[in-house]
């Protein structure tokens, strides 16, 4: 029962690296902005439990590393900081399982990955681990709000198929 779910998680953080790195970068910008990395890890830890979030987070973190252009590391920081924080609001603040929970959840995330991303790019460059520099322009702003708004568009999709087929498979085990 181990190797397979050992398995199963291997394979789907390989696919969702796949797709954020190689299919989702090479679209055009509304739908390039979708952050499945981000979503993932909302949802695990909304849905299943903490400890699978922190692992995800971890790997799809240093795996997006690999493949980015700023300092190995910034990703993961950033995302792990994100977590613990989106952790500690969602279990001691926002307690209930809504989808205004979600939203709010996914707001927040996003918006401290944006700001850890750039503050660790910005002080890795000013203490010379890095020749990269983002000047913040309009166009990275029109990404992160093209981001929030398909994230949430994505979010009220997948939300709303789950908690349906989850209602439904309650009231079938419930009617044999």
């Amino acid at each position: 029962m181990q190797i397979k779910s050992l398995l199963f998680h291997l394979t789907a953080l390989s696919i969702i690296t796949i797709i954020q790195t190689a299919f989702l970068s090479s679209l055009s910008l509304p739908f390039n902005s979708l952050n499945l990395v981000l979503l993932t890890i909302l949802f695990l830890l909304f849905i299943e439990n903490t400890n699978l979030a922190y692992i995800y987070t971890g790997i799809l973190g240093m795996s997006l590393d690999l493949y980015s252009i700023y300092s190995f590391g910034i990703i993961t920081i950033s995302l792990f900081l994100s977590l613990l924080i989106i952790d500690f609001i969602y279990h001691n603040i926002l307690t209930n399982h809504s989808f205004f929970t979600l939203i709010i959840l996914f707001s927040i995330f996003t918006l401290l990955n944006y700001f850890f991303k750039l503050s660790f790019i910005y002080l890795s460059y000013y203490i010379g681990l890095s020749d990269y520099l983002i000047k913040i322009k309009l166009i990275y702003l029109k990404s992160f709000l093209y981001e929030f708004l398909v994230g949430v568009i994505v979010i009220m999709f997948v939300y709303f198929i789950y908690y349906s087929l989850n209602k439904k498979l309650k009231l079938f085990f419930l009617t044999k």
